[in-house]
């Protein structure tokens, strides 16, 4: 059997596609180009969620086990054996430090989300493939979202939901 690597060890930018940018203007003029993402590979057990509690129905209507169901693997690439290829958008992805209030880890950055349904879906795809070593792309944010903090209710740092 293999060991489960370390979180840390999971995350590859084994993608490197143009960056996502945003221009910015002071005062009319216009000052730089800001990067909103980069497209990433990671695996979707090395991110972690933001809340305690997931429905199991999607805005649209649509089960979460069905969408289990619809994630497809293409091949494999750089680390990765397989690649999962979701019925769903890309799931975006922060590097944050997030307190753990258990204290059974040290103090460090992981990476989260917002899209908790959707990396719930990933994990699951993700656990069955196992022993493969799988990877999602994923949008890295290079900046937490207006109001992002506030949706964070997660007790576990992030490690379940349910």
């Amino acid at each position: 059997a293999q060991a489960i690597p370390e979180p840390n060890l999971l995350v590859r930018a084994a993608l490197r596609r143009p960056q996502i940018t945003s221009a910015s203007s002071v005062r009319g003029r216009k000052v730089g180009v800001m990067p909103l993402y980069d497209e990433k590979l990671i695996c979707p057990l090395a991110i972690r969620f933001t809340q305690e509690h997931i429905r199991p129905i999607f805005q649209d209507g649509i089960e979460l086990e069905r969408t289990i169901r619809q994630i497809k693997c293409k091949p494999g690439s750089g680390d990765y054996d397989v690649i999962l290829d979701a019925p769903f958008d890309s799931v975006e992805v922060i590097r944050w430090h997030k307190r753990d209030e258990s204290g059974l880890e040290e103090e460090t950055k992981h990476w989260f989300t917002f899209d908790n349904r959707r990396l719930y879906a990933l994990q699951r795809a993700a656990v069955a493939l196992w022993p493969k070593r799988v990877g999602v792309e994923v949008q890295a944010l290079y900046a937490a979202t207006d109001g992002s903090h506030r949706k964070d209710n997660s007790q576990t740092a992030g490690r379940s939901v349910h």
